[in-house]
């Protein structure tokens, strides 16, 4: 299991720490921007990042990692004015399939609050 969750943050610190990772025709460019974190307890954490065009705002999705398992869902950030939705199912530890309703109960009460700022001020706020 250590090993699932090395190799789920082992990928996601390559994306934070490389430029971009650009798709086979140049025109999206692809990285991942760390959210938040979530303390659940002890020591353990949950990180929640954000991967896809972060400038264009596409093909973006939220990925939890940590203490509570995976959790992966498709989202649409908008910036003027801030708001967050989630696509109509994601995907639980890699293989269970939940409807929005459920995975929105997975969520902190302040990361969506989170993600716009790290999203919307990515290009004016590097931390």
């Amino acid at each position: 299991m250590h090993k699932k969750y090395y190799l789920l943050f082992s990928t996601l610190l390559s994306f934070g720490f490389s430029d971009s990772l650009a798709a086979k025709d140049n025109t999206d460019v692809l990285s991942s921007i760390h959210v938040y974190t979530d303390t659940v307890g002890g020591p353990y954490v949950d990180e929640w990042y954000v991967h896809g065009n972060l400038d264009g705002l596409t093909d973006l999705t939220l990925i939890r990692g940590g203490k509570s398992g995976e959790l992966e869902v498709a989202i649409k950030v908008t910036c003027e004015p801030r708001s967050v939705s989630i696509g109509e199912f994601g995907m639980l530890w890699g293989e269970t399939r939940l409807p929005k309703e459920e995975i929105q109960g997975y969520f902190p009460a302040d990361l969506t609050t989170s993600i716009t700022q790290r999203v919307c001020e990515k290009g004016t706020n590097p931390h």
